[in-house]
């Protein structure tokens, strides 16, 4: 009797990304089929997503079944990256210890990564583009508005619009309504914090006193002078600091801010600050 042979086709092509967040101390890649590129991109708006990272939104992409990234030493998932797990969390959220990089998330249930398709610096020019950024989620959890309605389309494609249905389970479309605050002088201020509250402020309003004194003229909303002007900010540098292709900047002074932000930034409970140039602390 002849011995058989197992007769095998070629391999699958495959093609592989690489990543680094600004530090360099978080440094991965991943190895992908062809046939599952181009990676469908979505865009999540809700509240958990923007007071965890901070941002308006965050760009992520579900990798394929059995994919996830392959770090390259020194860098490695336990020594560079910090975790970050709610109490009704779906996943864990991974971000650079040092320098605070959204690298992705890993779901609790399934260990299947969804990555930050920001920090990919080394495929942001390849043709085709391995993303495909295509839809706009959770946005009933931003309803003073967000990067969904600047950005409605890309490549001229409309961008899909996705949130769940009412009797869906919260931990997707969560909204922070703490509702309107005064300040110790009666006057409104903005709550500013972190998704876990260790890190909370105040913004107040221009004060009278500015809108008078040439020397804030530059600080205040050129439409509205009881406003500060806010901007969106797409340098790399931040982007490879936040995971996310755009940032959402506003200048206050710091006689606007309670409590009084210190000189070495510590703002207490789990802060943290990392110099990301010579002059520059984040």
């Amino acid at each position: 009797m002849s011995e058989q042979h197992q007769v095998t086709g070629p391999a699958p092509a495959t093609k592989t990304l690489t990543a680094r967040c600004y530090c360099k101390a978080v440094y991965f890649t991943l190895t992908l089929p062809t046939s599952s590129l181009p990676l469908k991109v979505h865009l999540c708006h809700c509240s958990i997503c923007r007071y965890t990272h901070g941002t308006l939104c965050i760009f992520h992409a579900p990798l394929p079944p059995g994919v996830s990234p392959s770090f390259v030493a020194p860098s490695s998932l336990s020594s560079s990256l910090t975790a970050y797990r709610h109490a009704t969390a779906l996943s864990t959220r991974y971000f650079c210890s040092t320098c605070s990089c959204h690298i992705g998330d890993v779901g609790v249930d399934d260990d299947e990564w969804v990555i930050s398709a920001s920090i990919f610096d080394a495929n942001q020019d390849d043709v085709p583009s391995v993303w495909d950024i295509r839809s706009h989620v959770n946005t009933a959890s931003s309803p003073g508005g967000g990067l969904y309605e600047w950005l409605p389309a890309v490549n001229g494609k409309e961008m899909n619009i996705w949130n769940p249905k009412k009797d869906e389970s919260e931990a997707a479309t969560s909204t922070t309504t703490n509702g309107r605050e005064v300040g110790v002088d009666g006057e409104e201020v903005l709550r500013a914090q972190c998704h876990c509250g260790d890190v909370s402020f105040t913004i107040s309003r221009p004060k009278a006193s500015m809108l008078e004194d040439k020397a804030y003229e530059a600080w205040l909303s050129p439409v509205d002078s009881r406003k500060w002007p806010a901007c969106l900010d797409a340098c790399d540098d931040c982007r490879l600091q936040t995971g996310v292709h755009a940032i959402g900047w506003v200048c206050i002074p710091e006689s606007c801010i309670t409590p009084s932000v210190p000189d070495d930034l510590q703002l207490g409970g789990t802060a943290k600050t990392f110099k990301s140039s010579e002059s520059v602390w984040r």
